[in-house]
């Protein structure tokens, strides 16, 4: 119950910062905390193909990924200690023979299966087929909107994780198309992958206008949830 309250508490108090002391600096092993809970997400499958890139305040990249955000979000981005972003898969991943689907099923299925006390039997295109054609994908969504939605998890994972720490952050969506282009020019992603969210981290001690309002705005428990 203790671990429950705190955890509640925290989500009560976490919120979305429009702005950040551009003199304050998230460290390194923050950071690191960060990252090693948001690992603890869930994800379908067991296929981890989401991964996140970190750019703190001495990257030679910042800049330019601030540049590259909306212009509602540059501001705010040049002035934050971190930026991260998650990167997926695109679809193109999934057309092309990849031994990275068969040893990332293979792990999975291969644990589960022998901590029952079975014996695992290796069939590679079973493994793959699990992942190409399993019922995930019977619900007319693609499979890159599909990895793209595990990144949310993650997110979620993250934006909780910074708040335990004192960290505050911003979830950006809001970027021009050039930014991929510009992670793909200097081999940050591949070819078959994509900047799906962007984080912001840092603090906003002394600064106005950190936040809209001074609370969260969510609609009612009884609206949100129905039993039945």
């Amino acid at each position: 119950m203790k671990e429950y309250e705190t955890l509640l508490n925290i989500g009560k108090e976490r919120r979305t910062a429009k702005n950040y002391n551009k003199e304050m600096n998230v460290d390194q092993k923050t950071m690191e905390k960060i990252f090693a809970f948001s690992q603890t997400a869930p994800h379908s499958l067991g296929l981890e193909w989401v991964r996140v890139i970190s750019f703190d305040r001495n990257s030679k990249h910042k800049e330019n990924i601030s540049n590259h955000m909306t212009k509602f979000n540059i501001e705010k981005a040049m002035k934050a200690s971190n930026i991260a972003v998650l990167v997926t898969k695109k679809e193109e991943f999934f057309k092309k023979e990849n031994k990275e689907i068969y040893y990332a099923r293979k792990r999975v299925v291969k644990n589960a299966i022998e901590f029952k006390g079975g014996k695992f039997i290796d069939n590679p295109d079973m493994l793959i087929d699990t992942v190409l054609n399993g019922d995930w994908g019977k619900n007319g969504n693609n499979r890159e909107e599909w990895i793209a939605r595990q990144a949310y998890i993650q997110l979620g994972y993250i934006l909780l994780g910074a708040k335990s720490l004192g960290v505050e952050t911003t979830a950006v969506e809001g970027f021009e198309d050039s930014m991929n282009e510009y992670l793909l020019e200097n081999k940050l992603i591949k070819s078959d992958e994509r900047s799906t969210v962007f984080i912001l981290f840092g603090y906003t001690d002394k600064v106005k206008s950190a936040y809209i309002g001074d609370k969260q705005l969510r609609r009612d428990i009884k609206e949100y949830i129905t039993y039945e």
